[in-house]
């Protein structure tokens, strides 16, 4: 009686245990302001050396507008663009161009994307500005603080490169016509006066005879207009011609000197100083200095009816050889003071060549 009692209170003590569990759980009490649904903060991934470069490019890039490829930024106020240009990305400067990035805006201190590669002598970056860009706006266009053009930029670069592909592209864009030129007979005298009325800046010319009028016409033109600074070198039996166009150099102010000497053997004077060449210190459609030299002297009888030739060329070595050389005679040079009168002006010869000079400087003086 007393086992089968004590089953009975077993089964009916578990059967309450196992309502109880089953029963639901009163609700602990919330505080004001508590949603009472439990969050679980989920583990942060480890980032990957990628992923930390990423997001320091995105940190350092900050608020900039990456879709906008004329963006300014920097104390130059320079676009993504110029940039590229500057330290020649390439592929940087294909990619803005693709994406319509003005290649005509200025930075702070006034300079263009195509100027900065110029100076910086990065010859791909131009090419591909004027491959894609208004080539004749780009290349006509002048710095506003100096006026100066793009070839300005190429030379202060000192790039070889960068210097004969943009002087080429200046030369078929902008001047039509392309150096280096040779040049026959009848066509130099044309093409001597066009240089001088061109130039800008200075003119050096050594000339074994220079009798010729209208050339020294030309230049006294250049000194009264545009202030060039012009100097002439002739050999030192320029007394046997006529002196009617140096006569001329000299009545405006321009100086003319003799080789008295050689400049590799001072021990003698017998020698011919035989140049004959122009160096042009600035040339204006082309904006470089060139060099026109060859067979031609600066006479009557050269320019029409000898066979000459000149050729014009900006090679800047060449340029620069032909200056020492300027330099070396006018060292060993003596001024010609005015008036000069030589021999021919004093007598009136009957020789073809005397006939000839005489009727060319009636026509250019009288």
């Amino acid at each position: 009686m007393k086992k089968g009692l004590s089953l009975l209170l077993l089964s009916c003590s578990l059967h309450i245990l196992h309502a109880a569990d089953d029963a639901p759980k009163k609700p602990n009490k919330l505080k004001e302001g508590q949603s009472g649904v439990v969050r679980i903060k989920p583990k942060k991934p480890a980032q990957s050396k990628q992923d930390e470069e990423t997001t320091a490019v995105t940190a350092k890039i900050g608020n900039m507008n990456i879709d906008d490829p004329d963006e300014r930024t920097g104390s130059l106020n320079r676009t993504r663009l110029m940039k590229a240009a500057y330290n020649g990305d390439k592929d940087e400067a294909l990619n803005l161009i693709q994406r319509g990035a003005d290649m005509h805006l200025e930075e702070k201190n006034g300079f263009t994307a195509l100027e900065l590669a110029a100076y910086k002598g990065h010859t791909e970056i131009a090419q591909l500005l004027l491959m894609f860009g208004d080539k004749q706006k780009l290349l006509a266009r002048r710095y506003p603080k100096g006026n100066h053009s793009i070839l300005y930029f190429a030379r202060r670069g000192k790039d070889s490169r960068t210097i004969a592909y943009l002087n080429d592209e200046y030369d078929r864009t902008i001047v039509g016509q392309t150096i280096p030129r040779a040049y026959m007979t009848a066509q130099i005298l044309p093409v001597v006066c066009k240089l001088i009325s061109e130039e800008q800046e200075s003119i050096n010319t050594a000339q074994y005879r220079f009798t010729h009028g209208v050339p020294a016409r030309a230049m006294t033109q250049a000194k009264q207009e545009r202030n060039v600074d012009i100097s002439l070198v002739v050999d030192k039996d320029y007394k046997k011609d006529y002196c009617v166009a140096i006569n001329h150099l000299l009545k405006h102010g321009i100086p003319v000197w003799y080789a008295a000497k050689a400049s590799n053997n001072t021990n003698t004077n017998y020698f011919n100083m035989h140049h004959k060449f122009y160096l042009f210190g600035m040339n204006g459609p082309h904006q470089r200095p060139l060099l026109l030299s060859g067979s031609c002297n600066n006479t009557g009888q050269a320019y029409s009816t000898n066979w000459e030739d000149a050729t014009l060329i900006d090679d800047p070595e060449s340029i620069a050889t032909f200056s020492e050389r300027f330099a070396s005679l006018c060292k060993a040079s003596k001024k010609i003071g005015y008036p000069c009168v030589s021999a021919k002006d004093k007598t009136n010869s009957n020789s073809h060549y005397t006939k000839q000079t005489n009727k060319i400087r009636t026509q250019d003086f009288n």
